[in-house]
């Protein structure tokens, strides 16, 4: 009986600041889920009402749909962590929360919170996918699917942890926004071509923006029997390790933190 009120203990302020979170973001998830759909819209459903093309395969009717969205999604998951801790300490609200919350327990519901929405955010865009597909050729959904949506989530989950590792020490959202995107297309790509410099068969599995490219490309039926340059386990376990060790990292900077 002690240890079930001390596990619930624990659960009730991580599950009241996963609720605060959610609804704090409402409108945010609202306003980017109508972005993704829009983004179907225009580079699926558009072209067939204009009457100037449309995919000659559902595969192929899924990858043009994805591509841009992993931008899109990138550019989703910076905003939404990048002021998961800092701003806590910018708008003070930590000086209120923390007495009566410790600090483990309030990274870990907002973590969680932000995950939820932001795959969310993911889940509408391959639902669209799904009914537009299906409206278009009738067919039913892809195996491929399913393995571009989980790497989907497994993008979110990394890039997430190195969002929230960013902002366990810097002071506002706007500079980890800036950062963590830099990070990503900018950063991973200069030291991508100074290793390959010296190594010219190595492939960059620590870049997130290399293995990104997983998503749309494993929507194609051909993608496993074609000569393609990225190692599926290989990219799986990059973003586990990205995930796993960036958000320890921000736990124990977090927790170090002084208001």
């Amino acid at each position: 009986m002690a240890s079930g009120n001390r596990v619930f203990g624990t659960l009730k302020p991580i599950f009241h600041t996963f609720i605060f979170e959610l609804t704090s973001h409402g409108k945010k998830f609202i306003t980017f889920s109508m972005i993704t759909i829009l983004q179907v819209f225009l580079f699926n459903y558009l072209p067939f009402i204009i009457g100037s093309h449309l995919s000659g395969s559902l595969d192929w009717f899924y990858f043009e749909g994805t591509i841009y969205f992993v931008i899109i999604l990138t550019f989703t998951i910076c905003f939404f962590f990048s002021g998961i801790i800092c701003s806590e300490y910018k708008d003070k609200t930590g000086l209120t929360i923390l007495p009566l919350i410790n600090k483990h327990e309030l990274i870990i519901g907002k973590y969680l919170a932000n995950l939820f929405l932001v795959i969310g955010i993911a889940t509408i865009h391959y639902l669209t996918l799904i009914l537009l597909g299906y409206n278009f050729y009738g067919e039913p959904v892809f195996y491929s699917w399913i393995l571009s949506y989980g790497f989907s989530i497994l993008y979110i989950v990394a890039l997430g942890s190195i969002a929230t590792f960013f902002s366990s020490f810097m002071s506002s959202p706007s500079s980890v926004f800036i950062v963590v995107f830099g990070f990503m297309y900018i950063g991973f790509d200069l030291l991508s071509q100074f290793v390959q410099a010296f190594y010219f068969d190595f492939e960059p599995f620590y870049s997130l923006a290399y293995i990104s490219v997983i998503i749309p490309n494993i929507l194609l039926q051909d993608f496993f029997t074609s000569r393609m340059y990225i190692s599926v386990e290989g990219a799986i376990a990059v973003l586990l390790f990205y995930a796993i060790s960036f958000f320890i990292l921000a736990l124990l900077l977090f927790t170090r933190r002084e208001l």
